[in-house]
Formats: structure tokens, C-alpha cells, sequence
């Protein structure tokens, strides 16, 4: 899908693509790709390389252009999320953006207020995708932090599988997130990147900005993996703890229930004993085995069995 704007009052507007400052593309076919790559002059190996997720971040100059690759979150169901890369060929007044999924960051870009003058170029439109990528993986750092949290008050009582399950998906995509703003990093910190991002005083105060979310992000996303990592543990050993216990009750019950079979299986052979001739032997029975019942129970409660 192929879609053009132009900025109108600082927000972005659909425009013709003769007028545009920002295409973008969403899965673009082949004709789509042909069309932008001649139209403007960018490599079709450099499109296509915005479609593939396990595109590293980089930058690189071309002739006439430059292109950006990022990472970015991808939300693929409920608290689980994925890498997907977004491609950015910048020229002066045009951004070109492709990505193979419609992903948060380019669609609330396309509703947000920018903050810059209609004529902007497109290394403030760079800026401020990398800020709001930014920003979106510290978002959903703390929504996996909270989903962690309420997996955490299950732990006491926790013996199905499908708390694992949770955990799990939790944890993968915390390596996806950190994935991503750690190779974000790597771009940022690159002298050629900042000397193409920081040659205006306002861009340089941005880039500084878009630096420090982006290291907190990475810090973020180590202390949160090491959490979970120890939680994994902690859940793992409390499971097996909370079998125990159930194992251990059910097996106290066994026994306690295997006295009375005892006595009724030795008084109900069908041969003379004790007491079979008395009136009241039924009674006398069933007390022992109470007796008997109550004494085995005691024994378990002291030893700590029950």
C-alpha cells in the first residue's frame, strides 16, 4: 500500500505524490516498489531491504539519498510482541518509509501533531520516528512489567501449565523488545549517524533527547530481563513445591482411609473371630476403627503430614 502527505498546520495530510514530503509504504507490491525507486531515484535492493523483520539497524549513504533502518515493536496479540523493521530513505524535503507490517509507530506518526514547519526536512521527520519508537518500547517495557507483576501474585497457588505459557510469552518478547532498542543503539552511537543527525543546533538538542530515551529503554529492558529470569525460576520451583504439597496431602489420606479397610477386611472374613457372636459387635467395630481413625490422623497432624 502506497500512501503520500504533506504537512498542513503541522499535521500530516494525504497529498499527491508530486506534492508529497512523506510516502510511505505498507507492504508495497512489486509495481509500487518500481514506481517510488524510479520516480525518485531509491535502490530497489534498498526498499525491499525495509521489508525484511531480521534487517539489522544501519545507516548508509547513497547517491542522492540516505537510507535508515530501525527496529520498532510489533504488537502480534494480546502482551506479545515482535520485532519489525521500518526502512527510511531520506532526502531533503522527502521521507520515504517502508515496513511489511502496519506498525504503531508509523501509524500514530501519521495522526500525531510534528512538531517542525511545513517545510521541513526529512531528518526532523527521521528524529522524530526515532524518538516515538523509542518511546513506544518503553511502553510496552512497562506494560510487560505489569503483566509480570499480576502473573506474579498467581505464584502462591500456581500449578497449571498455562501460567507458564504466560511467562513465556512474556519473556520472548522482552528478548525481542531489548532486541530492538539495543540495536537501535548501535546506529545512534555511530559518529557517522550523529554527524548526519546533529549539523542544525535544533536537531543536535533532539538527537541528544532521542540518545538518552533510547539508553534508558536498554537499561529498562536488562533489569526487566533479569527479572523474569528469576521469576521463571522462582515459578518453576513453586510449582514443584505446590505438588508436593498436594502429592503429600493425598498420600496422608490414603492412609488414613487404609485403617478403616484394615479392620472391616479382617472382621468381615468369613471364618469365626472376636466378637462375632456378640450383640453389640457391629458398634464395637466401627468405634475401634474410628479410635484407630482418629489416632492415625493425630500421628499425621504431629509429624506434619496433614
Amino acid at each position: 500500500m502506497l500512501s503520500a502527505y504533506k504537512l498542513a498546520d503541522g499535521r500530516w495530510v494525504q497529498s499527491a505524490e508530486e506534492e508529497a514530503q512523506w510516502i510511505r509504504l505498507i507492504n508495497p507490491s512489486e509495481d509500487e516498489l518500481q514506481l517510488v525507486s524510479s520516480k525518485h531515484g531509491i535502490g530497489m535492493d534498498d526498499l525491499k531491504a525495509g521489508l525484511d523483520d531480521l534487517e539489522l539497524p544501519r545507516y548508509e549513504e547513497n547517491d542522492g539519498y540516505d537510507m535508515l533502518y530501525i527496529n520498532t515493536s510489533r504488537l502480534v496479540e494480546d502482551a506479545s510482541w515482535k520485532i519489525a523493521t521500518v526502512g527510511i530513505a531520506v532526502k531533503r524535503n522527502l521521507t520515504v518509509t517502508i515496513s511489511n507490517h502496519e506498525t504503531e509507530l508509523i501509524g500514530e506518526f501519521k495522526d500525531a501533531r510534528f512538531k517542525c514547519s511545513d517545510d521541513c526536512a526529512g531528518k526532523d521527520v527521521v528524529l522524530q520516528l526515532l524518538l516515538r519508537s523509542t518511546n513506544l518500547c518503553i511502553r510496552d517495557l512497562h506494560i510487560i512489567e505489569q503483566k509480570n507483576a499480576e502473573l506474579e501474585k498467581k505464584l502462591g497457588y500456581a500449578m497449571k501449565n498455562s501460567l507458564i505459557f504466560n511467562f513465556l510469552s512474556l519473556e520472548k518478547s522482552l528478548v525481542y523488545l531489548r532486541t530492538a532498542v539495543t540495536g537501535n543503539q548501535t546506529i545512534l552511537d555511530k559518529p557517522a549517524t550523529m554527524k548526519w543527525l546533529t549539523d542544525d543546533p535544533k536537531r543536535a538538542a533532539l538527537f541528544d533527547d532521542v540518545v538518552i530515551e533510547n539508553r534508558q529503554a536498554c537499561d529498562m529492558a536488562g533489569i526487566y530481563t533479569d527479572i523474569m529470569s528469576n521469576t521463571m525460576d522462582a515459578f518453576a520451583s513453586i510449582i514443584n513445591n505446590n505438588l508436593n504439597v498436594v502429592m503429600k496431602f493425598l498420600t496422608s489420606v490414603t492412609l488414613v482411609l487404609a485403617v478403616p479397610s484394615i479392620i472391616s477386611g479382617i472382621f468381615g472374613m468369613n471364618v469365626p473371630g472376636p466378637w462375632t457372636s456378640h450383640p453389640y459387635s457391629f458398634i464395637l467395630i466401627l468405634a475401634l476403627a474410628l479410635v484407630l481413625t482418629v489416632a492415625a490422623v493425630f500421628v499425621m497432624i504431629k509429624k506434619r503430614l496433614f
